[in-house]
């Protein structure tokens, strides 16, 4: 029957397909064999498993390489490299607009002229001439120190250094430039494009700043510690403070900042008037008189994993990073909308998750019992992620308004029973 349609409608079809969808699609029979060598391949594949192939040329989208770069289709947009390949790379073909090196990859770089991402691995270290106009987006590894003064690209878009970088760019960015994430850069920075949007300083700048451009995320991290006494651009949304900051925050922070990441001096943003909606938490101690009354939301760091007494009423979000597990008796706001654990919870719940939460995650550790946990009813519960082998058996009557579990398929599924109405999604270990 299919056989009656024309080659444009069939290749429509083989559009929607997988690529060993394709495959079978052109198995049906002797006439649609010939599809195979029409359907254009989109999905990423070794070369070597193509490499004889008749119609090697349709995979247009991704090639992969491990240890030695062959001949390529002439079509191919996307080229990723292994962490084991360290060869020269010659004759890319004009088609490709983005390539992808490995961890190990650290020779002279032969570009083509239509590139437009470009990814480096950790030990690439040489020099950038002759990179081509087209490049938008570029990433460099751990181990990329070279100069870069009238080497970028004239439109560059995004821009990311990595940890062993710090070679001048004061006047150097392009202005075209939008993202820009500085690595271990630590010289003064004062001349920035106007079209930046997100200005995030590494883990080494500690400078005093000044003419920040009106970008709407800004970020200093680990050692950044100097005054911003109305340096802060009123267009900033998010805005990020590392370990060292020890700075007046009061009167500083524009009343346009919805989102404080702030791991600095705790003592700081103790009763600190700040209009912020949403708080991310470092790894020091916190107590209620560090969240602003304004805080809705409430983010820990992935490394945080200390005790907590007691946290604001009208907080609705909190999500805890990977390292937490502690106790959490008696701390939980009553108002308490959305509840995440990470990774590592593991500790006892009953009577502790307000009756108020519509949304529960827990990690893939946690197997404790939570037939008990409401400190009233479950009847709000309507979202759920949890471990497929918590330690008792859950059915529908225990959580009556439940309307989508997803489960971290790691053992025995002891969850059943549940009304048909409930979506049951289940995540498996890769």
């Amino acid at each position: 029957m299919l056989s009656l349609f024309p080659q444009e409608i069939l290749l429509l079809i083989g559009d929607t397909l997988t690529t060993y969808q394709k495959l079978i699609f052109s198995s049906i029979s002797v006439s649609f064999d010939k599809l195979k060598y029409k359907f254009i391949y989109r999905h990423a594949i070794a070369a070597h498993k193509i490499q004889d192939l008749l119609y090697k040329e349709n995979f247009a989208v991704s090639y992969y390489f491990v240890k030695r770069f062959i001949n390529t289709p002439r079509f191919v947009k996307r080229l990723h490299f292994s962490d084991t390949f360290n060869s020269p790379l010659d004759n890319l073909p004009h088609s490709v607009t983005h390539l992808f090196l490995g961890r190990g990859f650290n020779k002279p770089l032969d570009l083509p002229p239509f590139l437009t991402h470009l990814y480096l691995g950790k030990a690439f270290n040489q020099e950038i001439d002759n990179l081509p106009s087209s490049l938008v987006h570029i990433k460099f590894g751990k181990r990329f120190n070279k100069p870069v003064a009238n080497k970028l690209p004239p439109f560059l878009k995004h821009i990311e250094f990595n940890k062993d970088f710090n070679q001048p760019l004061n006047g150097f960015l392009p202005h075209t430039l939008q993202y820009i994430h500085t690595g271990g850069y630590n010289y003064p920075l004062d001349i920035f494009p106007e079209s930046l949007i997100d200005l995030l300083f590494g883990y080494k700048f500690n400078q005093p700043i000044r003419n920040i451009p009106p970008v709407k995320r800004l970020c200093f991290t680990k050692k950044f510690n100097h005054q911003i006494n109305n340096l802060i651009p009123s267009s900033v949304e998010i805005l990020g403070f590392g370990k060292s900051f020890d700075q007046e925050l009061s009167g500083n922070v524009p009343d346009s900042v919805d989102f404080l990441i702030y791991e600095g001096n705790p003592e700081r943003i103790k009763n600190c008037n700040l209009r912020i909606k949403s708080l991310g938490w470092g790894s020091t101690s916190i107590s209620s008189d560090c969240v602003p009354p304004s805080v809705r939301r409430l983010i820990f760091g992935t490394r945080y994993n200390l005790p907590i007494q007691s946290l604001p009423s009208f907080i609705t979000k909190i999500q805890f990073g990977d390292h937490f597990n502690q106790p959490i008796d008696n701390i939980l706001p009553e108002n308490l909308i959305s509840l995440k654990f990470g990774l590592n919870f593991n500790q006892p719940i009953d009577k502790c998750i307000p009756s108020s939460v519509t949304r529960l995650i827990f990690g893939e550790k946690f197997h404790q019992s939570i037939a008990n946990m409401s400190r009233t009813n479950n009847d709000n519960l309507t979202h759920l992620t949890i471990s497929s082998n918590v330690e008792e058996i859950i059915t529908g009557d225990i959580l009556p308004s439940i309307k989508y579990v997803v489960l971290h398929h790691n053992g025995p599924n002891n969850f059943n029973q549940f009304q048909p109405h409930v979506k049951v999604i289940i995540k498996r270990k890769k």
